[in-house]
């Protein structure tokens, strides 16, 4: 396995993982899953156009995707899907592995957030996110959770 950078070319292998990903492991209403694969193909696009604004990566073996993760910012944890068929494989964790060492060089704040789905609330509470307070309505299948970059005690920047 290989973590590397997001390049253009990688764009129609991440789709189909995403859109795979989502309709197999997500546990939303079907007009809700189409939305959730727009909005990744849309920070997809985001992430090949700016790459220097955050840790945009992908997990490849002999030349084909098998995951990604997209940091925007260094805190916003938009995307990390494997393929159904990879999963287990740890691709997840050495892709948080590596994008996580990005953030804490690069982020100004003093945490990583996401809205993970129902189904991987304990993937991340294994990589030490916890629940946090819902600042804004979401969904009930969206849990909040956010990760203290370690060694950090004060925010650098309002959260």
């Amino acid at each position: 396995m290989i973590i590397r950078t997001l390049l253009p070319e990688d764009l129609n292998q991440l789709r189909e993982i995403a859109k795979t990903a989502v309709n197999a492991s997500v546990e939303a209403p079907s007009a809700n899953k189409q939305e959730i694969v727009t909005g990744i193909y849309d920070n997809l696009a985001i992430a090949i156009s700016s790459p220097q604004s955050g840790a945009f990566l992908v997990s490849e073996n002999k030349d084909h995707a098998q995951g990604f993760i997209l940091i925007k910012n260094y805190w916003n944890l938009s995307d990390l899907f494997v393929s159904p068929s990879h999963h287990g494989e740890g691709i997840g964790q050495a892709l948080w592995t590596a994008a996580l060492k990005i953030c804490e060089t690069n982020s100004e704040r003093n945490s990583i957030r996401v809205n993970s789905s129902l189904n991987a609330v304990t993937f991340y509470e294994s990589l030490e996110f916890y629940k946090i307070e819902r600042e804004k309505k979401h969904p009930d299948w969206i849990v909040p959770l956010e990760r203290k970059i370690k060694g950090r005690s004060q925010p650098h920047h309002s959260e």
